[in-house]
Formats: C-alpha cells, structure tokens, sequence
C-alpha cells in the first residue's frame, strides 16, 4: 500500500534527520542514561545517547509515534525489539525507517544494539544510522554486522 502525504513527509524528515546527525556526528556522544538526552529539531550542543535513544530521538523530531510505546526518554533495544512488525530478514522486504537489531536485543542492555534503515546505496546495499560508540551517529551498511532481527512501526495515516 502506497504511503499518504502525511506519511511521506514523516518519512522524509526522519531522514532529514538522520542525515543531519550523519554530518553532524559531533555532536552526540555515547551514554546509555535514561532518561535519555532529547534536545530538539537540530540540535547544535553536545549531548550523549545511546542507540535506542538515538532512534527514538529521530522519530519525535519527526512527529512519528513512539515505537515502542514508551514515554519519550525511555526503552531500549528489548522495548523495540519486542514492538512493530517483523517484514524479516529479507533485504528485499525492508523499508526506510525500518529498524535492524543486531546481537542480542532482546537482553535490553549490553549485546544489543539497533540502527535504522534509511537509504540504498548504487549497488543496492541498504544503509543504517547507527550510534554505537563516542563519535556517532554513523552511515553503515546495514550487514555491517549480521542482523537478527528487522521491525517496522506504524506510522499514522494522518
């Protein structure tokens, strides 16, 4: 089913976004406090998150839902994980903004770790944002590491 305009407009901000973060990736260093940092519509002091917060971040900016369910500056990799609708593991299958968990997620700690889909590349290699270290966000190739799993979650038809 094709995406409405207020669908497509959230879509594109988010990777608005994730791109800003992408170039900008000084700006954000690694912590795994909760709650999590929640500065607003591009920011442009330092703060730290994590990877879930990180992703949870890109969808308030952009006015989707939370994807968990959890109040904003809350959950983590085992409250997303455990959410959405699993498309599988099938690249052909995914979407923009589609999340790929890697390790394991269900652990919500330590050993799990989320990045988000945003885009192909020319060979047709699906890129993530990730945030998993100090210097972060990244642009990765989703098979950077070996996915386990892939969620997709609902974005309001208006």
């Amino acid at each position: 089913m094709p995406l409405t305009k207020h669908q497509q407009e959230i879509r594109a901000r988010c990777l608005y976004m994730a791109g800003y973060m992408t170039g900008h990736e000084w700006l954000e260093g690694y912590s795994e406090a909760r709650p999590y940092a929640r500065p607003k519509w591009k920011p442009t002091r330092y703060f730290t998150n994590d990877c879930s917060g990180t992703l949870k971040l890109l969808f308030e900016w952009c006015g989707a839902p939370s994807p968990d369910g959890e109040a904003w500056g809350y959950g983590n990799t085992a409250t997303l994980v455990t959410h959405g609708w699993n498309p599988g593991l099938n690249p052909s299958r995914w979407q923009p903004m589609d999340y790929v968990f890697y390790g394991n997620p269900w652990a919500g700690g330590p050993g799990g770790h989320v990045a988000m889909l945003t885009h192909k590349d020319d060979r047709g290699r699906w890129h993530v944002v990730s945030h998993g270290s100090e210097r972060g966000p990244k642009d990765e190739l989703a098979h950077y590491r070996s996915p386990v799993a892939v969620r997709r979650y609902r974005i309001p038809a208006k």
